[in-house]
């Protein structure tokens, strides 16, 4: 608990929270089990749910970057 209420543990800790959300949400997305067997099948499974949860973030964060304009 000591460790845990200073400044430099602390701010390792907030890190791990944004961390832990964002693997959070690949895992709701497939990442949480391989659907093919074979490390290079795994692989590009897990690079193609990465990219579609960053594309999913990119359209979130900037609406217009889909094509819609205003």
């Amino acid at each position: 608990r000591a460790a845990q209420a200073r400044p430099s543990t602390r701010k390792k800790l907030r890190r791990r929270a944004l961390v832990e959300r964002k693997l959070a949400e690949s895992k709701r997305h497939g990442a949480g089990k391989a659907r093919y067997r074979g490390a290079r099948k795994v692989l590009l499974q897990q690079r193609l749910t990465a990219a579609m949860v960053n594309m999913k973030r990119l359209f979130t964060i900037d609406p217009a970057f889909g094509g819609a304009s205003a």
